[in-house]
């Protein structure tokens, strides 16, 4: 809750001009009594404006304090989100070269069984050559 600036600086004003006026009456002045009543409902006016006024700062600075745990947890919780990107990042990368060194393998697995599907087909030929020969 907060109190406007421009509502707290007029009563203070208020307050300030009551004391003011006040001040300039006499002991003698048979309005003495009214004076004296007055300034003490400025005075108690004051007091409860003195006591609002803490209670809004104690209240903001709570807020205050609540605003910057909340920060920081945000803060540790995006510091860990980053590190998990970059965790994921890494593992992505070593994914990465894995499948490059998986197809590279596969690719000379396949040269080597295409070099052995030949070479069959010669020993085969030979093979062949030898029994027909006979």
């Amino acid at each position: 809750m907060r109190i406007p600036m421009k509502n707290i600086f007029a009563t203070l004003l208020l307050v300030l001009l009551a004391f003011h006026s006040n001040a300039g009456a006499k002991d003698s002045d048979p309005s003495k009594a009214a004076s004296s009543l007055e300034r003490q409902k400025y005075e108690d006016a004051y007091k409860q404006y003195s006591q609002a006024v803490a209670t809004v700062q104690a209240q903001q600075k709570q807020q205050a304090e609540e605003y910057a745990k909340q920060m920081a947890i945000v803060q540790s919780q995006a510091s860990q989100q980053q590190e998990m990107i970059e965790k994921g990042k890494a593992i992505l990368a070593q994914q990465e070269i894995s499948m490059a060194k998986q197809t590279e393998l596969q690719e000379r697995f396949s040269k080597i069984l295409d070099m052995w599907e030949r070479q069959q087909e010669q020993y085969q030929k030979y093979l062949n050559n030898l029994t027909s020969g006979k």
